[in-house]
């Protein structure tokens, strides 16, 4: 028995529904990535960060003829005193650049926001790069979720509904 036509239309409201929310969120992610990274290149303070800890952690990064496959990730912990005299420990991603040119115990400038010293980066415009991808990615994929949404509500004939 074949589905009645506006049981394949709610289900293509709630796929288009669905690929809006997931790639929406990632906008919203890569936009509050962005607007951190922005506020640290104007607003921040900076200090001086000494290297405490480096870490190479392995990552999942797919599979390959049904083998998983690993990449590296690099780590590095650090510690700053902040303008309000409070120390911060703090652990953050880096380049494998960043992370194979900094040694523990080395020290480094760090730029953090005043109001809350825990946003912070020493690897600088870190920050507001990685945020693009997840913009544009989630960008491109709302407007994909909305055309599909729209097309099932207004032009069902074109996803052939």
């Amino acid at each position: 028995m074949a589905k009645p036509r506006w049981a394949k239309r709610s289900l293509a409201v709630l796929g288009g529904l669905a690929i809006t929310a997931i790639f929406g969120t990632f906008a919203v992610l890569g936009w509050n990535s962005a607007q951190l990274g922005h506020r640290l290149e104007t607003e921040a303070s900076t200090a001086s960060a000494t290297i405490v800890a480096k870490d190479v952690r392995s990552v999942r990064a797919g599979t390959k003829s049904g083998q998983p496959e690993y990449r590296p990730d690099y780590f590095v912990t650090y510690r700053f005193t902040a303008s309000d005299g409070a120390a911060y420990f703090i652990e953050t991603g880096v380049s494998p650049t960043f992370f194979t040119r900094t040694a523990i115990g080395a020290t480094t400038p760090v730029r953090y926001l005043a109001d809350n010293p825990k946003r912070s980066e020493v690897e600088f415009g870190h920050t507001g790069a990685s945020s693009f991808r997840a913009l544009v990615f989630g960008g491109f994929g709302t407007l994909i979720g909305v055309g599909v949404l729209a097309s099932a509500v207004f032009r069902p004939r074109l996803l052939g509904l």
